[in-house]
């Protein structure tokens, strides 16, 4: 079909750009298209990534206030102490570590809503400058048609 549009625009000028430039057009939104598509299915999925990390970490912060809220027993020996200290730091760490987690991944979700956005700005672009050239061929097959007729007014004016 592509080598048939290229034939068609050597024989025939005032159609054949048109045509080869809406084949061509059509192939760049397309893939533009599909890029921003990958973009969105990206951003969907990193989404949900962000809301389950922070779910993590929302229970990782639940669970070390909880750790924190219980109170020391009346009778416990040291090593007890020590025990419950480590383990509340380690709930402690989970939460940062969460945390962190979840701050990363909103960085990145915040990347891939730049780059959708660019990537949809692209589509745009092509969009606009297929149909800014679509309307040039058309004002260029007007204006050859509006020639075409003066010169035949011209030639029928002539001729009586």
């Amino acid at each position: 079909m592509r080598c048939f549009d290229r034939g068609l625009a050597r024989h025939l000028p005032s159609l054949g750009v048109s045509l080869a430039n809406r084949s061509r057009f059509a192939r760049l939104v397309q893939v533009r298209t599909t890029a921003a598509d990958r973009v969105a299915a990206e951003l969907g999925a990193l989404a949900r990534t962000v809301a389950e990390i922070e779910e993590a970490a929302s229970r990782a912060l639940r669970e070390w206030r909880s750790a924190l809220e219980q109170p020391a027993p009346d009778n416990c020996s040291p090593l007890d102490l020590v025990d419950a200290h480590a383990f509340r730091l380690a709930l402690q760490r989970d939460f940062d570590g969460h945390t962190r987690r979840a701050r990363m991944a909103r960085e990145q979700l915040e990347s891939c809503r730049a780059r959708l956005t660019a990537a949809r700005l692209a589509v745009r672009q092509v969009e606009l400058w297929r149909d800014r050239v679509a309307a040039e061929d058309t004002t260029q097959e007007t204006l050859q048609e509006k020639r075409a007729n003066d010169d035949l007014a011209a030639r029928i004016h002539k001729s009586t």
